[in-house]
């Protein structure tokens, strides 16, 4: 995969692989602020390969991207509509709509078993070990993704931190998922309910999809 463009239910997707050729590190290289020139260049890469990204998919609205202004929290301000950006160690995405609310997406690589034993613990829910009997590495891998997709859709709403251990799957089907949101915090719990999200593989790497 070098670069994939998607259009899903009224969403445009826009995926890059990394390393950045020169050529669009080059063209990007004016969204770097100052300080991020001391970055290390993997980290120069996810940030610059996730603006351009943006910049592709909004050009099915005719939407033209020349800087993208940052919330306290460093979440980007979209200029219309609503987006969402992820990066992992190979690739880039970022998905835009002026359909939805708010959107939140999240690419990652399949865990390895070995990962996948020592971390799910801290994201899994009891309710939801049916799904990762066997040792399944993906629905591990999915469920993760599904809950950082959960959580950057709703934060940029409620502006509160919530945990994984706050969200659970239901369903997972072949394409889609179900998750539910079920928070004690004060301005998540309005939030509390199901949310139907989408998945795919992309270069080998996993794709979950929420929107609102």
């Amino acid at each position: 995969m070098k670069f994939d463009s998607i259009t899903i239910r009224g969403v445009s997707l826009f995926c890059i692989s990394l390393p950045l050729e020169n050529s669009i590190r080059e063209k990007m290289k004016s969204w770097l602020t100052d300080d991020m020139n001391s970055f290390a260049p993997g980290r120069i890469d996810s940030f610059l390969a996730g603006r351009f990204c943006a910049c592709k998919a909004f050009e099915k609205y005719d939407v033209v991207l020349d800087g993208l202004e940052v919330d306290v929290n460093g979440a980007p301000l979209w200029p219309v509509g609503t987006g969402s950006i992820s990066h992992t160690k190979n690739a880039a995405i970022a998905a835009v709509s002026t359909q939805f609310r708010s959107i939140g997406i999240d690419i990652e690589v399949e865990m390895s078993n070995e990962r996948a034993g020592r971390v799910t613990s801290s994201f899994i829910r009891p309710s939801e070990e049916q799904f990762i009997e066997g040792g399944n590495t993906f629905n591990s891998t999915l469920i993760f993704s599904a809950k950082e997709s959960l959580y950057k859709m709703i934060n940029p709403l409620c502006h509160e931190y919530f945990g994984f251990q706050d969200a659970y799957l239901t369903e997972i089907g072949e394409k889609d998922f179900l998750i539910a949101l079920d928070s004690e915090r004060e301005n998540v719990r309005k939030f509390n309910k199901t949310y139907r999200g989408q998945f795919f593989k992309l270069g080998g790497n996993i794709v979950t999809i929420l929107t609102l």
